[in-house]
């Protein structure tokens, strides 16, 4: 946590964090810095992808898919925020 407070620009060091929460299950920590990875890089699809993979985790789908529509639009080649998106649509029976 003190890497990120030192290089508050440091957008890698940010997801590093959240991915040693998500390693070690600890999703209140999880959710906290992916929050502080969309306010601090708000133009950062994988930001996105991070708060939104707390969300579908948490069974916040709506909010879920809102963000990772941000993600997309951010960056149409980021492929898990594409594939996370159909299969949560597809989960809701949003798909013909």
């Amino acid at each position: 946590r003190d890497l990120i407070e030192e290089r508050p620009d440091d957008d890698a060091a940010c997801r590093m964090l959240a991915d040693c929460y998500e390693a070690l299950q600890r999703w209140d920590e999880y959710r906290a810095v992916a929050q502080e990875m969309v306010h601090r890089f708000p133009r950062n699809p994988y930001a996105y992808g991070y708060l939104a993979d707390d969300r579908r985790r948490s069974g916040e789908r709506g909010e879920a898919k809102e963000l990772l529509e941000k993600a997309i639009a951010l960056d149409p080649d980021y492929l898990w925020a594409a594939q996370t998106l159909f299969d949560l649509a597809f989960e809701d029976g949003e798909l013909d």
